[in-house]
């Protein structure tokens, strides 16, 4: 009889330890769960606005006034600004040529696409006139990719300031959606 105890407390105890492994277990993965969940809201990135001031400084293809002047990516929002109809030498509108010189410039960088780290960008270029409620002047609005499935978005911004006479700020804001 004391041997059918002792074998009856040796799976009692087994049983037991099984349980023990089984809830340790479910409870790390709930930890791990909860404890790493990515957070999916946009996250300022000096990375992101280290390459907007960059691109500021970048000589494009576009002269407006003559050759071989060609103008800087600050210029030309600057340009856009003022006259969205002001037109490069070559006959193309300086708003244009920004949007495509922009967008040239990011797919080349970031090569957005679902198999590759960065899925998709969303820029925006805008002059916001100072103490105004308006709704602000959108020069350039361009986006690449789709903005589904990002494990985080990074986002960074640079200012221009329009000229001397001018009373408000142009904004170029960059979102990146990482894969």
């Amino acid at each position: 009889m004391k041997i059918k105890n002792n074998k009856r407390a040796q799976q009692e105890m087994v049983g037991f330890v099984i349980i023990v492994v089984i809830v340790t277990i479910i409870g790390v993965i709930f930890l791990s769960l909860t404890a790493f969940k990515v957070d999916k809201t946009r996250k300022s990135s000096i990375e992101v606005s280290n390459f907007l001031q960059a691109a500021m400084y970048y000589t494009t293809d576009c002269a407006s006034d003559y050759y071989p002047r060609y103008r800087e990516m600050q210029d030309l929002i600057k340009d856009c600004n003022k006259n969205s109809e002001k037109k490069c030498k070559d006959g193309r509108k300086v708003c244009d040529a920004l949007e495509s010189f922009m967008k040239k410039a990011l797919d080349e960088s970031l090569k957005p696409s679902e198999d590759y780290h960065y899925k998709a960008y969303k820029l925006e270029i805008y002059f916001k006139a100072l103490n105004s409620k308006e709704a602000p002047n959108s020069l350039v609005s361009t986006q690449n990719g789709i903005f589904s499935n990002c494990s985080s978005i990074q986002g960074g911004s640079q200012t221009v300031s329009p000229g001397s006479l001018n009373t408000g700020l142009i904004n170029v804001e960059l979102e990146i959606c990482n894969g």
